[in-house]
């Protein structure tokens, strides 16, 4: 994806609400960064050219006091999906997480969710 399409995609994510968890994996490191809390100054300043994929946790975890263990308290799933499509970004399913892909490395082809591919209307 272009600069402009990871802009208006911060941009969509946030007019829905605060903001999931994210991290992204540079074409240049080997690791991906590490999660970052909802909507930071900083992720709108970010230079979007080298980021191969953006990873978005849906789900907000939260307990009832000291000794309850955390538990999923609200899942956005289905917000993100709808804010992706209108953007028309590529994304996939990694596990709990949701995927927007920026770059995909040659002889990598993530599996997109079919409504999300390339010239599709979704």
């Amino acid at each position: 994806m272009n600069d402009t399409k990871w802009r208006n995609l911060v941009v969509a994510l946030e007019h829905h609400w605060e903001g999931p968890r994210w991290r992204v994996k540079r074409l240049t490191a080997a690791e991906p960064d590490p999660f970052h809390g909802a909507y930071e100054p900083h992720l709108y300043g970010m230079d979007w050219r080298g980021v191969e994929w953006l990873d978005l946790d849906p789900t907000v975890m939260g307990s009832k006091g000291k000794l309850l263990p955390e538990r999923v308290i609200a899942n956005h799933t289905p917000a993100i999906v709808r804010v992706l499509r209108s953007v028309h970004a590529p994304y996939s399913r990694e596990g709990d997480l949701i995927r927007v892909w920026g770059y995909a490395r040659p002889g990598k082809f993530p599996n997109l969710e079919p409504r999300a591919q390339p010239g599709s209307r979704g």
